[in-house]
């Protein structure tokens, strides 16, 4: 049990207008602030914030409460969790036992997380080092994004063990299949954060291109959950709120080459094309959204899966990146290049899905023209996003249907 006055002195201490501006663009009303509600799908700012009161409320979905109700809403914790973090921010620590119902998982993933980034930097993880620095990802990266490197010996178990944990610990927290089978080995780690930057996850690529797959996350659990996670959030909600503006790549290497080159707004979905989850936490940290996703037909599809998670609250652009090019590939050989295509080709949603899309099929790019079906097909569907493709981008599309039916290889 917490003392209450401790509890009335970490109120008084924060600020709640200071505390939800760290996660949300705030515009000022009057004496209030208000912003798109982060707890539904929210068109217009009917998210409340009163600094006489210190308190919030939204007009939209009925939420309200004070600082702790939002950080325990937001963040998915504890009232002792919400208490400790706000704590910790004004130099007060909170003592108590009690705990959050997975603080034991968020704990053994820090644990394993050091595990690897130690092993990353031992002879045993010299071959994951030379990979990353093959990659050009420089040491200062590796440390901010705490890259780790688990060997192909399984040694997790045995390490873990030895600190008390049991093996079902580890399999509840996706660390092993089976009883001893550990699910990352000869892979470079990447820990997947949450947006307060605990660790739930981890992502893991192959340092031979004969390793399949090449990149593996690990399964879901009860503080992971695919669909609503995004690599480097964390990292990167700041820069989003300040400059109301996310970039979303597809990969790992990508979103680490462009934080290293100074682009610290940058998102990655985990393997996958963005959800109506994905869509809604990111509009709640900025207007608009640029995808920068590879130049390949699998980039393309996922580019047009990705845009109807984003329309009904962001403003989309999409970049047309050289075929067969991707922006790691792209800032490492030119920066300055890799901006004038972001500088060029970010076009209002009609003109950069035409770009993006109609483009390549225009020009019949070889390794596009045979799947034209496939990548235009979903869109049928999409009901706002098919309804927004011009005239042209439908003439495209059927033109390249027609070939598939008539020509062989083009099925």
């Amino acid at each position: 049990m917490v003392d209450q006055a401790i509890i009335d002195e970490v109120r008084s201490r924060n600020d709640i207008v200071g505390v939800i501006g760290e996660y949300l663009p705030l515009q000022r009303v009057g004496r209030n602030y208000r912003t798109r509600c982060p707890f539904h799908s929210d068109t217009h700012p009917s998210f409340y914030i009163s600094p006489q009161k210190q308190i919030f409320y939204c007009f939209g979905c009925q939420k309200g409460g004070n600082i702790f109700t939002f950080l325990m809403e937001y963040e998915g914790i504890g009232f002792f969790e919400a208490l400790k973090k706000l704590g910790e921010k004004v130099g007060i620590e909170v003592k108590g036992k009690t705990r959050g119902k997975y603080e034991h998982l968020y704990e053994l993933n820090e644990l394993v997380s050091e595990i690897y980034h130690q092993t990353l930097f031992a002879e045993t993880g010299k071959a994951g080092f030379e990979y990353l620095k093959k990659r050009d990802i420089s040491e200062k990266t590796i440390k901010d994004f705490k890259l780790g490197f688990a060997p192909t010996y399984a040694r997790l178990i045995v390490t873990l063990e030895r600190k008390g944990y049991r093996r079902e610990d580890l399999i509840r927290g996706g660390l092993i299949v089976g009883t001893h089978r550990e699910i990352f080995r000869n892979r470079v780690i990447f820990p997947i954060r949450n947006p307060s930057g605990r660790i739930i996850a981890f992502g893991g690529r192959a340092i031979d291109d004969k390793t399949e797959p090449k990149y593996l996350n690990s399964p879901e659990t009860p503080i992971f959950k695919k669909r609503a996670t995004l690599f480097g959030l964390d990292a990167a909600r700041r820069s989003i709120i300040d400059k109301q503006e996310v970039m979303i790549v597809e990969g790992y290497f990508d979103l680490l080459t462009l934080h290293q080159h100074g682009y610290h707004n940058v998102v990655a979905p985990l393997g996958t094309a963005l959800t109506e989850e994905h869509g809604l936490i990111l509009s709640r940290y900025g207007k608009k959204a640029i995808i920068v996703f590879d130049a390949d037909p699998s980039g393309i599809r996922a580019a047009i899966r990705s845009i109807s998670q984003l329309l009904s609250n962001m403003d989309v652009r999409v970049v047309e990146l050289p075929p067969g090019s991707d922006p790691d590939s792209l800032v490492h050989e030119d920066p300055s290049r890799f901006n004038q295509f972001l500088d060029r080709a970010v076009y209002g949603f009609n003109d950069g899905l035409d770009r993006a899309i109609v483009k390549p099929l225009a020009k019949g790019y070889q390794a596009m023209a045979p799947r034209a079906g496939a990548l235009f097909a979903p869109t049928r569907s999409m009901g706002p996003v098919y309804s927004a493709v011009s005239v042209p981008a439908r003439q495209a599309y059927s033109h390249w249907a027609s070939l598939g039916s008539t020509k062989p290889g083009m099925r």
